[in-house]
């Protein structure tokens, strides 16, 4: 039996949804084709020794496969089980042969050879001199074409998963807020370790802690988190504890962020330069200057640069939405000069 993820899950039957429709275009019986394509992706993953699926584990099939226009437009091996024989069938005796085999030839058997001609041979080589780097051009446009998008989707799922993950986060960070006065939890007093402490959630609050790592984070593939307030130093994101809606609060609350960090202190509500006052996180009633802030306005938590292509990070504001900001846009949170800040703690 296997266990798909729900990525995986929804990825397949999207898959299947498309074939469904260009088969249905086609004058098909798109029923089943897409239950036989099903029974097909199934067995190729049991084959492979695959209990738990997930979204790269389904990708590396379909990626054989090819895309739905390739698979409505060929015939796919779909394994069908060969039907055992009846238990006492007896298999019938081959028929008599109509007519008598001709007699054997004479071992003295002329063989006649034909010689080759060198034109022959001449014009072969030619058109194997032509067709053979056509042939390779071909490939490497058709390699060109299919290898970009398939890294597309597969980018753009990990993408989509890993906003997932920042509103997972979310949805606990709300429920510790709910039980502590609308507050969300200090950040972790481990030096350069920008995140809260693991024990601030309960497991009722966050049970899967692999949320904590991007799927394309190439570098940081094995987080562990638990509930007994260790907090890993390789975690994908950013967490801003403070009420922070520009890149001038955000340096000054990195400043802050270093100072305590030195003492071992928490993160209190601070003051700028402009004596504006910057608060802890909480669900409401924040302010700035005397001023209510907008939560669409203010970072959660910041993913970390470097995951995505094309260049990029989700960024999960107070509201809860997730918003992907590519690099080129120079929008807060995602400045160039904030970000190297939050660089320079994460070392």
């Amino acid at each position: 039996m296997i266990d798909w993820t729900p990525e995986a899950q929804e990825y397949l039957d999207g898959y299947l949804k498309q074939v469904g429709a260009l088969a249905r275009r086609q004058g098909d019986d798109a029923e089943d084709i897409v239950s036989g394509l099903r029974d097909h992706i199934t067995n190729e993953l049991e084959s492979a020794g695959k209990q738990d699926v997930d979204l790269d584990s389904l990708l590396a099939v379909l990626a054989n496969m090819g895309t739905p226009e390739e698979v409505v437009s060929s015939d796919i091996p779909l394994r069908v089980p060969v039907q055992p024989e009846a238990p006492n069938a007896q298999a019938s005796p081959p028929p008599p042969l109509q007519t008598p085999l001709p007699p054997l030839q004479p071992a003295t058997q002329t063989v006649i050879v034909k010689r080759k001609s060198w034109l022959g041979c001449a014009v072969a080589t030619l058109i194997a001199a032509i067709l053979i780097p056509v042939g390779l051009a071909i490939l490497g446009v058709i390699s060109a074409i299919t290898i970009p998008a398939l890294t597309r989707s597969r980018e753009a799922a990990h993408r989509a998963s890993c906003a997932g993950n920042l509103k997972q986060i979310y949805q606990a960070l709300y429920a510790y807020a709910e039980e502590d006065d609308g507050a969300f939890p200090p950040l972790s007093k481990a030096s350069g370790t920008l995140m809260f402490n693991a024990n601030a959630l309960t497991e009722t609050m966050l049970s899967n802690t692999g949320v904590f790592e991007c799927p394309s984070d190439k570098e940081n593939n094995n987080v562990k988190v638990d509930h007994a307030g260790i907090v890993p130093d390789d975690y994908s994101y950013y967490y801003i504890s403070h009420a922070i809606t520009n890149e001038a609060e955000g340096l000054v609350f990195v400043d802050a962020y270093k100072k305590a960090m030195e003492t071992g202190t928490n993160i209190g509500d601070f003051r700028t330069a402009d004596d504006i006052i910057i608060q802890r996180l909480r669900l409401k009633d924040l302010s700035t200057g005397g001023f209510t802030i907008e939560a669409s306005q203010v970072p959660v938590l910041i993913e970390k640069p470097g995951h995505h292509i094309p260049g990029g990070s989700n960024v999960l504001f107070l509201d809860g939405h997730v918003e992907f900001i590519r690099d080129n846009q120079n929008k807060f949170p995602l400045t160039k000069a904030f970000m190297e800040a939050l660089d320079s703690i994460d070392r």
